[in-house]
């Protein structure tokens, strides 16, 4: 069994934690029935924007700084429903690596599940992981520069002394899922 330190150098991704953050120009307004979002909007000094397709929600914008102001006021008019932050939501963080798109490829990905992950955190540049396995093929594509000098914790440094070869492409594998480079198509 080999032990290997894999750098990550993916760049850092929002932190979860909280609600997503808010368009810091528009609003969300709901109206208490169907009417001229533009008018209402106009009143109080703003521009209106699209509808929200399949229900009474219109996005209002202003300017940043007016927002605070524009949402007590909208709060306080009756034909005001609602008045909410218009969160901002991404898509999924999928890399477009061609192998992790192909159908049926790099599957141990999706089985681990870690799109839901990548939605999460990614590592931080500079991070080092120790992978413990039967080593890795340092010339790897995907994993060139990554690698740092290991050593065989089965057999000792003399049995393979670069302590990077993988004879069956387990650790390899294993080393991947944990620092591969990704959006490199």
């Amino acid at each position: 069994m080999l032990a290997l330190a894999v750098t990550a150098t993916m760049a850092p991704a929002a932190a979860a934690a909280g609600p997503p953050a808010a368009d810091p120009g528009t609003l969300l307004v709901r109206l208490r029935a169907p009417g001229d979002a533009g008018a209402v909007a106009a009143a109080h000094g703003a521009r209106v924007g699209a509808a929200v397709r399949g229900t009474r929600y219109h996005v209002v914008r202003a300017a940043p700084a007016r927002l605070p102001a524009l949402r007590a006021a909208l709060d306080h008019d009756r034909r005001v429903a609602a008045v909410e932050p218009n969160r901002v939501r991404a898509l999924a963080a999928v890399p477009d690596d061609p192998f992790f798109r192909k159908s049926g490829a790099q599957t141990s990905l999706r089985t681990i599940r870690a799109p839901l992950a990548w939605d999460r955190r990614r590592a931080s540049a500079g991070a080092v992981l120790a992978i413990v396995d039967a080593g890795v093929d340092a010339a790897h594509p995907d994993l060139a520069g990554r690698v740092l000098a290991g050593g065989n914790v089965v057999a000792g440094e003399t049995a393979n002394p670069t302590g990077r070869e993988d004879a069956n492409g387990h650790g390899t594998q294993v080393a991947g899922i944990a620092a591969a480079a990704t959006n490199n198509k």
